[in-house]
């Protein structure tokens, strides 16, 4: 039993993983607009999905999170450009994605903070299967006017 366990845990570490090798991120704070800059570059075939969602089935949205934290205020919602719309008959829904590259801001205005955490939860999908969603924590040192 602890072996079948044991597989199975490897198994879906394998694919989460995986999943980290169709999207890599670039994330930085841009002083000017007061703006954080989540950039996405997506690996061919793949799809990553828009922070909004048209119905509660079928994949999980791209979600970005600023841990709270003194000196750091989030302002709004996340900001992005107009997804792809299609319907997706594996899913049997209309969904909302990016393909190659996207990139979400996010306003924070900033009161002496040196450091922004935080996190982007994210799914990825091809025509044939879905990864499991990834937590990918980030860490950036700011560089702005106090």
């Amino acid at each position: 039993m602890k072996i079948g366990l044991t597989y199975i845990i490897l198994f879906l570490g394998i694919f989460s993983v995986q999943a980290q090798d169709y999207v890599s991120w670039d994330i930085t704070y841009d002083a000017d607009q007061s703006e954080l800059q989540v950039n996405a570059t997506i690996g061919e075939g793949w799809h990553l999905y828009s922070t909004e969602k048209a119905t509660d089935l079928g994949p999980i949205p791209t979600e970005i999170v600023i841990e709270e934290q003194e000196g750091v205020e989030v302002k709004g919602k996340v900001k992005e450009p107009e997804p792809k719309v299609s319907f997706d008959p594996n899913f049997g829904e209309t969904l909302y994605y990016f393909e190659n590259q996207v990139t979400f801001s996010q306003e924070i205005e900033l009161k002496g903070a040196k450091v922004l955490n935080g996190t982007v939860t994210y799914m990825v999908c091809n025509d044939e299967m879905c990864m499991p969603p990834v937590d990918y924590k980030f860490s950036i040192e700011l560089t702005h006017e106090d």
